[in-house]
Formats: structure tokens, C-alpha cells, sequence
């Protein structure tokens, strides 16, 4: 139903453009589209009521003093001038795809506002929720906005931003020319992987503060972080107070003029750290404010190494060690499998030194310590309530999946996976009689993918399908899954009667200020209908000792697995399991988190050798490097070199004498990538990536395969 009035006789001066106008006033819509294709009118005092995109197509509209109640209201539009207006609620994903929109004294109460626009100007504007809103939007003006939710202005170009009270995590996430006056950001990881970006008289409280950039610049601002203004090429910091900062400035090049003391600084790449100096109004001469020199140095620390108490720098020799990662690469420096280069935390290996010095290995139990390491660890770091008798312990993550093909499946059924994928999987549904089914991750071609859900769920629907592998997070893309999309995938498992077996064997293993959402924590649905696999193997490299665990709530489902892992004889530790497993959740944790940390400078780094090469290359010979926050492995695209990645690196292997993981193991578009390990000392792996772009320089000299 539509009902509005039209009245083409304005009851106020308005000028001759607004005359030509015509005016919808005091009107209640309703249906979808409703007012498709609009143009040269004004909405005033009108309520977009339920129906779908009511303004789609529009053009040269003003609004004032009106509603939106109902899911996208504006897309596709441009010339849109609205003022004393409200997105309600449910106007989510109001704004997308317009171009030169001003939205003036308005309150936006909806998430996902505002996506690939262009010319958008806010002015006095209080975004209730703004969650993932304002994103790859350029020539943007914000002008005394408010909001309040996470993940604002990711990729956007061109900001201007004034008076922005902000409170939420992660803004500004890739974002490129920002500029910020007289704002408050109360937010985790703001200015991630931004370039050129300057604050000025401002406050910013939040953990690690503007990680892997370029040219970023504060003015006369108060900074608050902990491990903040890391792995930042050419940060400035002028007439600046650093309050609180902590583990500052790991890597990067740094001109800082600072008010009073920075608690701690991470071993800065270069420049220079000078306390800020003024003329004193009453004698002319030069003061430091707030603490001398003297003290600035005194409370400026720099670790042992890299300003970290564990040592990741140091090249460990693992020859005589029969180790699958050096062995197979023979005289090439080894970047494929998912083992680390660094020794173990010094708690581990101390607790392994005790049990081999006791001498006697003989057969292990599983002690309810074990149980309890898990619950306390999981509770601690991801949020997730384990109740201890879900648990059943496994020599592997990859034992255990087989087994539980083998249980919860009969012979020629289907197992889901969505590829590019681990490609033991493959192994683990094959040998056991069933068939792969893939359902491809959609990919954009600029480092980014998404599920497929159509024909995700196409593929749950077969009534062959019994059974899902989920990757989480996923290896090789390193997308940490969110909660809304592990909800998505949890409901539809259970609609179409499919069991999830989820390896979140690298979930410790994400960049400092990511977390990952347990797949069973999601929803009853998602636990009641799932297998975990967990383990401490990966995340402190102790994959040898073949210490895991499955996590069933469901007792049914669980009393089948068991059943499954005592029939394979999977189920019971060798001597050094449990000592192992316990020293790391019970006392790991530091070494963990500056192992995450150095990880994180590994990619940064790797990012910015990728960015040289291809600022040397034309366009067309670019390498993609796929956007992921967990994990140590590099997803690089080399689509534009090759679409047979299995040739680049038998030819990397021979002549440039580096091995990485061939992307065609891993299903989809695998062909086009290379798997890249950079879980190794720094110096190491700046030496194989150099190596790597070598050999992509020399490839396409050469007479090999070219692009179809």
C-alpha cells in the first residue's frame, strides 16, 4: 500500500530549484520499492514504512524531518540532501552505492550504513549503532558525528573527519588520505593498515594503534595504547603526550616529539624519540614539559631481543633432526609445511627435560589436569565454558578426523568442505570410501572471499551429505570466520541434518587484537551438532608429540566418536603428552603472546617486500597477497604470473632454491596461489621472500607456461 499527498505550491519561500520540486509531505509508504526511481522531489514528514528499498534508483531527492523503518532505503541514488531525519533499526544497510548524499541533524540507529559511496558529507549525525558502516566509501566529510560500534570507514579513501566522537573497535581498517581534528577514538587496532593519515588535537585510548601502515602523523594529540604505533613506516608524532603506552614502536620509523615518558619502547626500525620543548612564557627559556630528559631515557626499555624476553631471531639449526620441513626441501630454504622454525616455549621444553631425566616411558593416562588445562585455557582466551567430560583425547587432530569419517559416515555418502582448503582433508574423506565435496569460497579477485551460500547450501541439501569439515579458522585464506557467518553455517548444518566436525586447531594463532569465535560457543544448534578439534600442537610447536582433542557437548554424538577414536587406537597419550600439554595452556601464555606479536611483524614485513615488488612491475604482473589475521601462513595470488602455481614452484624449488606449498593441493582456485610459511626468524624469511620475488622476476623471462 502507498498512500502520500503531492502539493506543488510551497507554504514557505523556497528558491526557484526547489520550486521546480515536487513534494510529498505527511505521506506513510509502505510495499516494495516504493518510490523506485524517484527524482526532483521532496520528502517531508514521511515514513518509509515496511517494504524493501523504497528509494532504489532515486535521484535528486531532499528529506526532511522523515523516516526509514524498513532494509535498504537508498541504493543506487545520487544528489540526496537529507535533513532532521531517522534510520530506524531495521533500516539496515540503508545506504549503498549513492553518490553525493548529505545527511544533516539526523540519528542512524541502523547497522552497515553507507557502503561504496562517494561524495558523502555527515553533518551532526549520531550513529547508534555503526557497526561495519561507512565502508569502501570515498570523498568523505564528517563534520560532529558520534558512533558508536566497530569495524567504521574500513577501506575508505579521501576522509575528513571533525569533531567524531567514536567508541568501538577496529576503524579505519585500510583506510588511505584520513584526516582527523578535535575527536575522541576510544577504540582497539584503529588506523590497521592505513596510508597517509594525520590526527590532530585529539584523544585516542586502544590497544595496538595503527599496526602495519604508512605516513601516519599525530599532532598535538594524547595517545593512550598498549603495543600501539607498531610495524608503522614513517610515523610522526608532534607536541604529542603519551600516556600509558606501552611496547611502542616495534619496527618502525619513528620521528617522535613527546610530552612526559613512554613506558616502554619495542626496538624501533629507526629515528629518533625527542621530549617536546617550549619557551617558557616567563623567562624565555626553553623547558621540558612534564619530566627532563633524564627521566624520558630512564623509563624507555628495549628487550633482549627485538624487545621481547623470548628470542624468535636466532636460526636454529634443525639438520640431524629428521625433520619433514628440512628433509624435503633438500638445499632450499623450506617455507611450505605448518611447522614452526622457533624452539618451543622454555616451560615446555623445561617440563620435557624433567619427564626424560625421570628415565622410565612407560604407559600414559589422562589425568583430569588434562581436562582442566583445556577448560581453564579456553575460558581464558576465547570465552568458551567446557565442561570437562565433553573432552576425549587423540594422538592428532588428523587421527581424529579420519576416524570420525569413518564413524559418522557410510561408504560413497558426501563430506562438505569449502575450498581452497587444508588438503589432508581431501586425504581424510577418500581413504575412507566417502566423496569430496566442495563447495568453492567465492573469491574478488583483490584478496578477498566470501562463502558461496547459495551453493553451500545446495551442496548440504543432497541427501548424500552427511557430514561438513569446517576450517576455523580457515587455512590456507587465514579468515578468521565471525559469529554471525559460524551462526549461518551452524543452522543450516542443522536444517539439512549435517554433522560439523570443526578444526580450530589454529584459533590461538591470530594477529594481537583478533580473536576467534569457537564454532560451538555460537549457538545450541552449533554445539549440540558439532565435533572441536583442538589442540596445543600448532600453537606451540610441539606438533611431534601428537598430544589433541575433540570437544563433543552432544553425549550421543560423543559416544560415537569415542567409540570411533578406541576403535582406531587413537585415543591414548605416548609419555610426553600430558607433561607437554600442561605446561603449555598452564604456563605458556607469554611466550604465546610474543609469538603473535613477532608473527605479526613477519606478515607486515612480507606485505611490504609484496607492495616494492609490485610497485616495480606493471599492473598486470602484481601479486595479491589475501587479507587474513590468523595463522602463519601467506595466501599469495599469482594469477597474474601463472594458473599454474604447481610449475612456478617446482621452478622456485630448482632455481631459486625456496619451497613453498603448491596452492593446486588445496582445491578451487588453488592453481592460481602459493601457500607462503613465514613462522621463522625474520632474517630468514626477508631472505626466501627476496628469493621468491627473484624467481617471479625470472619466470616470466623464461619459456615457461604462460597464462591461458
Amino acid at each position: 500500500m502507498k498512500e502520500h499527498t503531492v502539493n506543488n505550491t510551497p507554504d514557505t519561500f523556497t528558491s526557484a530549484a526547489e520550486q521546480d520540486m515536487s513534494e510529498t509531505r505527511q505521506a506513510f509508504l509502505t510495499g516494495e520499492r516504493a518510490e523506485f526511481f524517484a527524482h526532483d522531489r521532496r520528502y517531508v514528514d514521511t515514513i518509509f514504512d515496511d517494504g524493501e528499498s523504497p528509494l532504489k534508483h532515486a535521484h535528486d531527492i531532499e528529506l526532511r524531518s522523515s523516516s526509514f523503518k524498513w532494509k535498504y532505503p537508498l541504493w543506487y541514488c545520487s544528489d540526496i540532501d537529507a535533513k532532521d531525519c531517522t534510520w530506524f533499526e531495521m533500516a539496515r544497510a540503508g545506504v549503498w552505492y549513492t553518490d553525493h548524499i548529505t545527511v544533516e541533524d539526523s540519528t542512524i540507529e541502523a547497522p552497515k550504513n553507507f557502503r561504496r559511496c562517494h561524495d558523502v558529507t555527515l553533518r551532526n549525525v549520531d550513529f547508534v549503532n555503526a557497526e561495519e558502516t561507512l565502508w569502501a566509501c570515498s570523498g568523505v566529510t564528517l563534520d560532529n558525528v558520534s558512533a558508536h560500534g566497530d569495524y567504521l570507514a574500513m577501506n575508505c579513501a579521501d576522509v575528513k573527519a571533525d569533531n567524531l566522537r567514536l567508541v568501538g573497535n577496529y576503524p579505519f581498517d585500510g583506510a588511505r588520505n584520513v584526516e582527523i581534528s578535535n575527536s575522541r577514538l576510544i577504540s582497539k587496532d584503529c588506523f590497521w593498515n592505513c596510508e597517509n593519515v594525520t590526527v590532530r588535537d585529539s584523544f585516542i585510548s586502544g590497544e595496538y594503534l595503527a599496526w602495519n601502515s604508512r605516513n601516519v602523523t599525530f599532532e598535538h594529540c594524547t595517545i593512550e595504547s598498549l603495543q600501539g604505533l607498531c610495524y608503522v613506516d614513517h610515523l610522526v608524532l608532534r607536541d604529542c603526550r603519551l600516556v600509558n603506552t606501552t611496547l611502542a614502536f616495534e619496527y618502525s620509523s619513528v620521528d617522535a616529539d613527546v610530552h612526559g615518558t613512554i613506558d616502554s619502547v619495542f626496538n624501533p626500525s629507526s629515528g629518533t624519540r625527542r621530549p617536546y620543548q617550549r619557551a617558557d612564557a616567563r623567562s624565555g627559556e626553553n623547558r621540558s614539559d612534564g619530566h627532563d630528559d633524564r627521566d624520558s631515557r630512564r623509563r624507555i626499555t628495549v628487550g633482549r631481543i627485538g624487545g621481547m624476553t623470548y628470542d624468535f631471531d636466532t636460526p636454529i639449526d634443525r639438520s640431524g633432526t629428521y625433520s619433514l620441513k628440512w628433509e624435503e626441501a633438500g638445499d632450499a630454504l623450506p617455507m611450505w609445511v605448518a611447522d614452526m622454525d622457533f624452539q618451543t616455549a622454555p616451560v615446555i621444553r623445561e617440563a620435557l627435560r624433567r619427564r626424560v631425566e625421570h628415565g622410565v616411558f612407560g604407559y600414559s593416562i589422562v589425568p583430569p589436569d588434562w581436562n582442566q588445562a583445556y577448560v581453564d585455557w579456553w575460558g581464558r582466551r576465547h570465552g568458551l565454558a567446557i565442561d570437562p567430560d565433553s573432552l576425549v583425547f587423540c594422538t592428532g587432530v588428523v587421527p581424529a578426523i579420519s576416524s570420525m569419517v569413518r564413524k559418522l559416515t557410510t561408504p560413497n555418502e558426501n563430506v562438505v568442505i569449502m575450498t581452497p582448503v587444508y588438503n589432508i582433508f581431501f586425504n581424510s574423506i577418500l581413504n575412507n570410501g566417502c566423496r569430496v565435496l566442495e563447495s568453492s569460497l567465492a573469491y574478488d579477485g583483490e584478496g578477498h572471499y566470501e562463502i558461496d551460500w547459495a551453493d553451500f547450501e545446495t551442496k548440504l541439501a543432497d541427501p548424500q551429505t552427511t557430514l561438513m569439515i569446517l576450517c576455523n579458522p580457515h587455512n590456507p585464506i587465514d579468515r578468521i570466520w565471525d559469529c554471525e557467518t559460524l551462526e549461518r553455517i551452524g543452522e543450516l548444518c542443522w536444517k539439512h541434518h549435517v554433522t560439523v566436525v570443526s578444526d580450530e586447531i589454529h584459533c590461538d594463532l591470530t594477529d594481537p587484537g583478533f580473536d576467534y569465535v569457537p564454532f560451538a560457543s555460537v549457538g545450541e544448534h552449533c554445539a549440540m551438532n558439532s565435533v572441536t578439534c583442538m589442540a596445543p600442537t600448532k600453537t606451540f610447536n610441539i606438533a611431534g608429540l601428537n598430544s589433541a582433542a575433540v570437544m563433543i557437548p552432544n553425549p550421543v554424538l560423543r559416544h560415537k566418536v569415542w567409540r570411533a577414536l578406541n576403535t582406531d587406537e587413537v585415543a591414548e597419550p605416548n609419555a610426553f603428552a600430558m607433561d607437554a600439554t600442561l605446561a603449555a595452556f598452564n604456563e605458556g601464555e607469554p611466550w604465546l603472546n610474543e609469538l603473535q606479536a613477532y608473527l605479526a611483524g613477519n606478515k607486515a614485513t612480507a606485505r611490504a617486500m609484496f607492495d616494492k615488488y609490485n610497485a616495480s612491475v606493471p599492473a598486470d604482473r602484481r601479486i595479491i597477497m589475501v587479507e587474513g589475521h590468523a595463522t602463519y601462513l601467506l595466501w599469495v595470488d599469482c594469477s597474474a604470473i601463472t594458473h599454474d602455481t604447481d610449475a612456478l614452484c617446482d621452478y622456485l624449488k630448482r632455481e631459486h632454491k625456496v619451497m613453498f606449498s603448491e596452492g593446486s593441493e588445496y582445491g578451487g582456485n588453488g592453481h592460481d596461489f602459493v601457500r607462503i610459511n613465514v613462522a621463522c626468524p625474520r632474517a630468514r624469511m626477508i631472505e626466501g621472500l627476496a628469493r621468491f620475488i627473484d624467481g617471479l622476476l625470472a619466470y616470466r623471462a623464461q619459456s615457461f607456461p604462460k597464462m591461458d
